[in-house]
């Protein structure tokens, strides 16, 4: 079990980010999960996963072609709690 036995995002690759990457995450317990892109300011700019997910480690792929370069943050969020993970988009 990763981390500390709970539900958190194990890496977001390459970072800083050109236009894709990808998210893997671990979920301790299956249940709802939302998985989404935040703006510096806290708006969400992106959803890349909502719905019911099986236990286990989990990969997702973020397209960041329509971002505006800047920092951003990937927050999961599931019935244990938030796992956030900051990260930055490059310009082109």
């Amino acid at each position: 079990m990763p981390g500390t036995g709970g539900s958190e995002i194990l890496s977001l690759t390459p970072n800083p980010v050109s236009d894709k990457a990808l998210v893997t995450c671990f979920i301790a317990k299956q249940g709802r999960v939302t998985l989404s892109i935040l703006d510096s300011g806290g708006r969400p700019v992106a959803l890349l996963a909502e719905g019911t997910a099986p236990p286990g480690i989990q990969s997702h792929t973020l397209n960041a072609e329509g971002l505006a370069p800047g920092i951003y943050f990937c927050v999961l969020t599931t019935p244990e709690g938030r796992s956030v993970k900051k990260f930055a988009v490059a310009g082109k």
